[in-house]
């Protein structure tokens, strides 16, 4: 399994961990190559990596040992793209064709080619190489099978295990938090410019206008920030005249994440690259409505 395993808890983080714990509970021997970015913290599953030779060097000695390789990825960073292509050709030689899962929407950064030839290029050897492709939605299926017609099937990232969390308790602060502050309004960020959190920052304006006793929980990931949008939005939260009424948690274990999620009036979706989120259809599911873009 290469790919990145929780923390952070985010949508194929979270399938990951759910594919690995099926198929160990199957009885399935599996080594995890972490691409996290907590990957060589101690405490962090499976096998990190810190050189491309030392993450090679790990895909090849594995499949040689006769792991079948199962690739994750998306269509938003460069370096994935060619972390999964050398995890292709190793197994290749090694005899190992891989199973890809494909983590994107329909707009994303490098995804699809929209006519560059070197990404058409790219792309076809990504799926040619696999020996099966998974993807969210029966649209990426679609661009997909531009590039081979078999053996493309949509698995929606969820799973009702996910909603099964342990009982939380938040501590006295968030609680009074929560408490003082109604309508609540609930987000994931992440400083990244596919948040669009300028349209995000406008949202939080107007409702705190229109609900003066609104709060805003932000459960906000600094992992891969751009900088000049996290330093932006930082100094939004320094001059927001509000700020008192907005709770941000950074990373949360899954099981806060649903509390919180839960907890809250409705859940707001900026994002605009999303093939499939996982989180609005975990909100869903808790029956928490949902204000989102319209490919989220």
């Amino acid at each position: 399994m290469i790919g990145p395993y929780p923390p952070p808890n985010n949508g194929w983080s979270l399938a990951i961990r759910e594919e690995m714990a099926a198929l160990e509970a199957a009885g399935v021997e599996c080594a995890l190559l972490n691409t996290a970015p907590n990957r060589n913290e101690a405490t962090a599953r499976g096998m990190g990596f810190r050189t491309v030779r030392d993450y090679a060097g790990r895909v090849w000695v594995y499949a040689g040992r006769g792991y079948d390789l199962r690739l994750h990825m998306n269509g938003d960073s460069l370096k994935g793209v060619g972390m999964v292509l050398v995890a292709q050709w190793l197994g290749w030689l090694r005899g190992r064709r891989s199973a890809l899962s494909f983590y994107a929407g329909m707009d994303q950064q490098y995804f699809p080619a929209r006519g560059n030839l070197l990404w058409k290029l790219i792309w076809a050897m990504v799926f040619h190489s696999s020996r099966v492709v998974f993807c969210e939605c029966e649209e990426v299926a679609g661009l997909i099978r531009e590039y081979r017609r078999k053996l493309v099937f949509v698995v929606p990232l969820f799973s009702k295990t996910r909603l099964d969390a342990q009982p939380v308790d938040f501590g006295e602060a968030t609680e009074a938090f929560l408490l003082r502050h109604q309508p609540l309004f609930f987000s994931y960020i992440a400083y990244r410019p596919a948040y669009h959190l300028e349209d995000l920052v406008r949202v939080i304006e107007g409702l705190k206008a229109e609900f003066p006793q609104a709060g805003f929980i932000l459960v906000d990931d600094r992992n891969y920030a751009a900088p000049a949008v996290r330093d932006a939005m930082d100094r939004w939260f320094v001059r927001v005249r509000f700020g008192s009424a907005i709770l941000r948690t950074g990373g949360l274990d899954h099981d806060r994440f649903l509390a919180l999620l839960g907890r809250s009036t409705a859940y707001l979706r900026t994002h605009h690259r999303d093939g499939v989120s996982a989180s609005v259809l975990e909100a869903m599911a808790l029956g928490v409505p949902v204000v989102a873009v319209e490919n989220a």
